[in-house]
This record gives C-alpha cells, sequence and structure tokens, in this order.
C-alpha cells in the first residue's frame, strides 16, 4: 500500500488548490505514472511552489529531488539558480544529477535576451545528446 493508500492523488484538484506540498508528497510515492503529471503541475503552479521546491532539493528520496530540480529549471526563476548550485555538488544519484545539469541549462537559457534563447536551448540539447552518446 503506497502513500496514499489504495486511493490515487487527485493532482488535478491539487494543481486547482495550489496544494504544494500535496504535490511534492505525491513524488514521495515513486509512482512513475504521477512524475510527469506532477512536475507539470509544479511548473503551472509557478512562483508560489519555488521556496517549497527549494526545500525539497535537500529530501532523501531522489524522485523528490529530481522532480524539484526538473520544476524548477522548468518554471525558469533565476532566483533558484544558487540553490541548485549549492545542492548539486553534494547530488549522490546520477539520474538527479541529470536532471539537475538540465536545470541549470534551462536556467541558463531563460537569463539570455529572448532572440539567442531557441539556439541556446537547441545547443543544450545537442550537448545533452552527445553525452549521452559518448558518456566519460
Amino acid at each position: 500500500m503506497g502513500l496514499f493508500g489504495s486511493k490515487k492523488p487527485n493532482i488535478k484538484n491539487m494543481l486547482e488548490q495550489k496544494d504544494v506540498s500535496g504535490l511534492i508528497d505525491v513524488l514521495r510515492g515513486k509512482d512513475p505514472h504521477n512524475y510527469r503529471a506532477v512536475v507539470e503541475a509544479l511548473v503551472k503552479i509557478g512562483d508560489i511552489a519555488v521556496e517549497p521546491l527549494i526545500a525539497a532539493l535537500k529530501d532523501k528520496e531522489p524522485g523528490v529531488r529530481k522532480g524539484a530540480y526538473e520544476a524548477l529549471g522548468d518554471i525558469g526563476d533565476t532566483r533558484v539558480f544558487e540553490p541548485i548550485k549549492a545542492t548539486i555538488n553534494s547530488e549522490t544519484d546520477i539520474d538527479v544529477l541529470e536532471v539537475a545539469c538540465m536545470a541549470m541549462i534551462n536556467l541558463e537559457v531563460a537569463s539570455l535576451p529572448s532572440e539567442f534563447r531557441n539556439n541556446a536551448g537547441e545547443a543544450a540539447a545537442g550537448v545533452v545528446y552527445v553525452s549521452e552518446r559518448h558518456p566519460g
């Protein structure tokens, strides 16, 4: 039995109520089917999700940290650059570290003037593709 028992969490309702802590709790449930919907909901909530997501970067569950990094990178608020940078060096899970690095790239791209954003995003995607194809 998971975090929510046999009852499936109502992510849509949590989004409507801007229940950031509830959404972060869903990430603790480790259900991969909920992951994408939770991250998208946190991004839609936006600014009010930033501080709880920064706190979630130190959570013991890798799935929570991964979701927090991804949502923060997608929200694109450059205030989170320093908190991400501060936690990235102590990250031990390689999957989480990969998402954390992408969040940093997204934040860098978000800080560029708009005329450079598309090209920078495409270049970053190329770097990730090449690094996945040729590790080490």
